[in-house]
Formats: structure tokens, sequence, C-alpha cells
């Protein structure tokens, strides 16, 4: 972001001064920050393991993809809010900036806009079943290509200078392309095992799925956690995470599920030996961590 700022400072003429014209420069500025912000939460979204190194975690990784897409997703709507009152009258600003017209660069940032805020108002305030909102959240890519286009036609800073247009159209195009692996070349290309559950035990809400794997055998750290699906009959393919209960040299591998929510009640209800499931991952670096320290630990 900061890069992208000064790149955005870099383009203006050396007679620049930010007070001839404070609403436009700020809508620029909140919409090239933004468009940045929003490209890196889409990169953080692939789950690569160096993620898993650079944040301490992947769950921290994504606890970082979520504040920059409410974040990012906050500037962009300011963008349009601050080049409004740069108009002559607020109300043309408005109209301009918020309501399909005859500019075609315009409507593309609308619609992006306006599809950016169903997507963020369904994933941050509206609790749907988790299949339901994964799909809603797959659909998180229509609004960036819009908004890629929209930053192409639109020209502006990044039209007059090349060092800003190649950061920021760099940026979105990894965006897109990590968009692209995460939902159709994930599960080829990521690190995944096959097992098969050979026990569940059920102790009150806690379900213990025991598994054997049918090939090569995951090597992890405990405090490890895994992406699951799981093959059998009337449970959805899903996947889903969660952490293994077992120790590394343990024959078998384990995860304990408690019964909260509507997939692992299923689960409790379908699962038996015998049905096979695939594993992602392993990811998480808190087991790690805890292996490096020369204190004694207590794990509960």
């Amino acid at each position: 972001a900061a890069t992208g700022a000064l790149l955005w400072l870099a383009s203006k003429p050396s007679e620049f001064s930010f007070m001839d014209s404070p609403w436009k420069y700020l809508g620029q500025l909140a919409g090239i920050l933004g468009t940045i912000l929003i490209s890196l939460e889409y990169i953080l979204a692939t789950r690569a393991k160096i993620f898993d190194k650079i944040f301490g975690g992947l769950d921290k990784a994504y606890v970082a993809h979520h504040f920059l897409g409410g974040l990012g997703f906050s500037l962009v709507l300011f963008h349009p809010i601050f080049l409004a009152f740069n108009s002559a009258t607020l109300l043309n600003g408005l109209n301009l900036y918020f309501i399909p017209g005859g500019i075609f660069s315009y409507n593309l940032g609308i619609f992006a806009l306006y599809a950016y805020a169903t997507l963020i108002f369904i994933t941050f305030y509206v609790r749907l079943p988790y299949e339901t909102w994964r799909k809603t959240h797959t659909l998180m890519g229509i609004p960036l290509v819009i908004a890629a286009y929209h930053i192409l036609e639109i020209g502006s800073d990044l039209g007059r200078y090349l060092p800003l247009k190649i950061f920021v159209v760099g940026l979105v195009t990894t965006a897109l392309a990590s968009y692209i692996y995460r939902r159709f070349l994930y599960e080829k290309f990521s690190s995944k095992y096959e097992y098969k559950v050979e026990r569940v035990v059920s102790y009150g809400e806690v379900l213990d799925i025991f598994m054997k794997p049918q090939g090569q055998q995951m090597q992890f750290t405990p405090g490890q956690f895994v992406f699951i699906r799981f093959h059998g009959k009337n449970i959805s393919p899903e996947l889903h995470p969660f952490s293994i209960s077992s120790a590394p040299e343990d024959t078998e591998l384990r995860i304990s599920i408690k019964k909260l929510g509507d997939f692992t009640k299923v689960l409790a209800d379908n699962l038996s030996s015998n049905v096979s499931a695939t594993l992602y991952g392993p990811h998480g670096e808190f087991g790690y961590k805890s292996l490096q320290s020369k204190k004694p630990e207590v794990w509960i």
C-alpha cells in the first residue's frame, strides 16, 4: 500500500499541490489503495504455505485476509464518495459516480462497487449455512474482473504514469490468477493425501475419527490442521478444516470434532468405517513454535 501511495505521488507533476483539489486527490488515492488491499486479500486466500511462515499460521493469514477485505472495500467505497464531493454539486457527483449512465468506464466502477457491497455484506453480516456462504464467496471473482476492466478503461494517473500502471495492473493480475488458482486449480496442485476411515468413536458432543493412509502418509507437527473432504453417502463433499488430535508418530491419524454445526452433525450421523477421505495440508505454525521452546509445556 505504501508503494502504491508513493508511486501515485510520483505520478503527479512537479507543481502538484494537494490543496488544489483535495477531494479529487483523496478519491484517487482511496481507489488505488483500496485496489491494492483487495488484490492482496485474493492472494492471501490461495492457502500458500509461505503465508503460514509469514503470518505464523494460516489461521492468522485468514484474519489478515478478512481485515484487508473490509479495509480495502471501505477505501473503494470512499473512492466515488470523495470524487462526488469534488463535483460542481454533490447531487451531480452522486448521479455520476453511483448511478449508471452514459460513461462506460464509470459504469464498470459502479457495477463493481455494488457487487462488492453485496458480497461483503453477506460475508460480514448475514449468517448463512457454511455451504451456502461458501458458494456466495466463490462469486468474489466477478467484481474483481469488472474492477480490473474499470482500472484499464478509466486511464487517469495509471494511464499517465507507467510505473504506477505496471504496479497496480500487475497486482490485480496476480489477484485474478490467485482467484483462478484457488477456485479451479487448488485441489489439483496442492499437497493432498488419501486416507480411509478406520473407526468413529463418539464421546458425548465430541466425535473422534481415526484414519489410515491409502498411500503416502502425511507428515505433520502437533497443533496443525487439515482441510478434509469425506467421500461418504449423505455427506457433503465440501472441504472443511479440522485440527489433528493425534501425535505425529501414531499409526492412525485422528481428528476430534465437536458436534456444533450442521456439517458436524451430519458426520456424526453418517460417517462410518471404510469411508474414504482426501486431506489437504497440513497447515499451521502453532505446534512448530512450541516444539522450538525450551520450556516444558502442558497441552490440553
